[in-house]
């Protein structure tokens, strides 16, 4: 399965969150999976914060000169973290993945999963319209 950091990154964040919610209840079938998928993904979502965190450090430290003609405006450096942070979330991965099911998440049973969550879990998932 091909996804981009950015999708495996929020992927890693909403599946870890549900993981620590005692409120939603999933079968373990489906935790198996989504600790299998977290499993396969961690390295990833760890070397993106490491990537994305160091990149913002030295746009900013190269671009604070002594002289205030040469400083660039607070604006101006973050417009060039978020160029670069856009391109770190574009890389491609191909990753051997456990697909869940709609059922799987019995929604119906689970307020707690909600639309953001889902959102996060859809490139995952099998047997949506």
């Amino acid at each position: 399965m091909k996804l981009t950091t950015g999708i495996i990154h929020d992927f890693y964040a909403k599946a870890s969150m549900l993981e620590k919610d005692d409120a939603v209840k999933l079968s373990g079938e489906i935790r198996f999976k989504i600790g299998l998928n977290l499993n396969r993904m961690r390295e990833i979502a760890a070397v993106y914060e490491l990537s994305r965190n160091r990149s913002m450090a030295d746009i900013y430290k190269a671009n604070r000169e002594l002289e205030p003609k040469d400083r660039r405006s607070d604006p101006e450096l973050q417009a060039d973290f978020m160029d670069m942070n856009a391109k770190l979330r574009a890389i491609e991965h191909d990753l051997n993945l456990k697909t869940i099911l709609k059922g799987d998440l019995r929604l119906d049973d689970n307020p707690k999963i909600g639309g953001s969550v889902i959102e996060v879990l859809i490139p995952f998932m099998d047997g949506i319209e």
